[in-house]
């Protein structure tokens, strides 16, 4: 523990549903105890983006954010500008708001589930299920099967994606007017100096938790060649989510004590063979499940007196 700073809890999501829907006995009980111990949570776009994407919630988030509120060290938040204010909208900016982060999450979880396939041996079908999925996709968002076509259209997408996320578009790269190996290299080359190396080392270190956790998941060519259940598609991208979880965790681990993780996770963490990601940078020491949050009170209590 760095005494120099309040001991820092990333909390599972599931911490804030439960805080939301406690009575108002076990609400106070549990913000007290943490209080006492002076105990700083964790803001993520992850946690927000999940409480947001279902629309219909904004009483309980309006609980949620008077409660957490009553949290006596400001927390500690890992992507600004996203904070517990977000989860006051109502209406029609709620209910745009929720579409968006659901869109995010479906676009976030084929990518993975792309990338995923990519880097792992060829196999017939593996090869097959990346296939098929890009031509869902393309299908889906009306991209064009010819790749001269596909690619500006592509292009002009990412434009403005970067647009809504802020970036300054007048820095991107142009497209080349032909797509031989040369030109693509050079445009290549300058969407990584656009992308930044922040940006790539994080995209990079994501895709390691992601092996680690989803890589021989069987769903993942079964989501890629359309033939997951709904119900095996939904629990896929909560394992993207986690990943996601995990990842803001080891960017901020000089800053964050703890990360708490649910039973799935946390046992597959445990078990794992090969060796989790956790396990094998020291992390694991530092993650811990709890499933009340009068355990949840326990464990960190627990855990920050070992830290000491």
């Amino acid at each position: 523990m760095n005494v120099t700073r309040p001991f820092t809890v990333y909390f599972d999501t599931s911490f804030f549903v439960d805080l939301a829907r406690a009575d108002n006995e076990l609400a106070l009980y549990t913000i007290r105890e943490l209080n006492k111990f002076r105990v700083r949570h964790v803001v993520s776009d992850v946690i927000v983006r999940e409480l947001l994407v279902r629309s219909n919630l904004a009483e309980r988030d309006a609980i949620l954010v008077n409660r957490i509120r009553q949290f006596e060290v400001d927390p500690y938040v890992t992507n600004p500008p996203w904070e517990w204010g977000d989860l006051l909208l109502k209406g029609d900016n709620r209910s745009q708001l929720s579409a968006i982060q659901k869109q995010y999450d479906n676009a976030s979880t084929r990518a993975g589930v792309l990338g995923a396939l990519a880097r792992k041996q060829e196999n017939p079908e593996r090869n097959a299920a990346i296939r098929n999925a890009i031509r869902s996709i393309s299908e889906e968002i009306g991209l064009s099967t010819n790749p001269s076509t596909a690619i500006p259209q592509v292009y002009e997408r990412m434009k403005k994606v970067f647009r809504m996320v802020g970036e300054d578009i007048s820095k991107l790269p142009s497209l080349p007017s032909t797509f031989d190996p040369e030109a693509m290299r050079e445009f290549a080359d300058g969407m990584k100096q656009f992308i930044g190396e922040d940006k790539l080392r994080r995209a990079a270190m994501e895709e390691v938790i992601q092996d680690s956790v989803v890589g021989e998941d069987p769903r993942i060519v079964k989501v890629a060649s359309g033939n997951a259940s709904l119900k095996e598609e939904h629990r896929l991208k909560s394992e993207f989510r986690d990943c996601k979880h995990m990842l803001e965790f080891e960017l901020h681990r000089d800053q964050i004590d703890l990360l708490q993780l649910d039973a799935r996770q946390y046992n597959r963490m445990m078990e794992s063979t090969p060796s989790h990601r956790f396990r094998e940078n020291g992390l694991d020491c530092r993650c811990f499940f709890a499933g009340s949050l009068s355990e949840v009170v326990d464990k960190v209590v627990q855990l920050k007196n070992n830290h000491q």
